[in-house]
């Protein structure tokens, strides 16, 4: 074998090991992000621990640290009535490629508007209606016209303000979107999202998505949600069974 072939195949394997570090890196960084912010979904005592630790430890990313600046809002907003955090969020860092947007880093992130309505809802919640809108405004910097998810951010946010028009969450609800598009994995929770908003405003709803939102009650995301907008008991199907068994003891 030539000198110059052993020296190609000696800088693709250096090319391949490093780029191997790099992809162990990132899975550990998200395993990280997963832990914390599931943490806090399955509301464990020591959540805010886990996030302030995946914090300092990716103090240097600056992506994970945009990413994370949304969970910390959530726990500011309770124990301080602040959202000084979101000014850590940069949408740029966790959508865009070579500064265009991507679709698929848009996917990968898609999470993070969902912390964007439980962030708002919670700012509703605590009587801090004023900050809604600075949610929204995070989203300024890119063009998310044709997202799902950053329709959903926005149209909630006029919900949670008053605004009657329901139309929006309607065709979401239905499935009859046409132009937008959207992260497939979590485009259950978007379609709940925008059922429960309907129901809230009093819109009949067909006996599949009552239901439906039952179900959503039960998952993390749902309890979390519908506790903020002080709904919760209403879908809470362990309730209505205790309340049955109770019902039955006293016949």
């Amino acid at each position: 074998m030539s000198n110059i072939l052993i020296y190609i195949l000696f800088v693709f394997m250096i090319f391949m090991s490093i780029q191997n570090f790099k992809i162990l890196k990132n899975a550990k960084k998200g395993k990280g992000y997963i832990e914390a912010a599931s943490a806090v979904f399955k509301e464990e005592v020591d959540a805010k621990e886990k996030l302030e630790k995946f914090v300092n430890d990716e103090k240097s990313d600056a992506m994970y640290l945009s990413k994370a600046s949304l969970i910390e809002t959530w726990f500011e907003l309770k124990e301080k009535g602040t959202c000084d955090s979101l000014n850590k969020y940069d949408t740029s860092l966790l959508f865009k490629t070579n500064n265009k947007l991507d679709d698929k880093q848009i996917d990968i992130n898609a999470d993070s508007f969902i912390w964007s309505i439980l962030d708002m809802a919670r700012s509703k919640n605590i009587g801090k209606e004023e900050y809604i809108d600075k949610f929204v405004e995070s989203y300024s910097s890119v063009d998310f016209a044709d997202r799902m998810e950053y329709q959903l951010v926005l149209h909630f946010a006029k919900f949670l303000k008053g605004d009657e028009d329901t139309s929006f969450f309607k065709t979401i609800s239905q499935a009859s979107e046409e132009g937008l598009k959207y992260d497939k994995r979590l485009v259950g929770i978007y379609r709940r999202i925008a059922s429960l908003c309907l129901d809230i405003k009093g819109e009949e709803l067909d006996d599949y998505s009552k239901e439906d939102l039952k179900t959503f009650a039960q998952s993390a995301v749902g309890k979390l949600l519908m506790c903020e907008l002080n709904v919760f008991e209403k879908y809470d199907v362990v309730e209505e069974v205790e309340e049955k068994e109770e019902e039955n003891k006293e016949e």
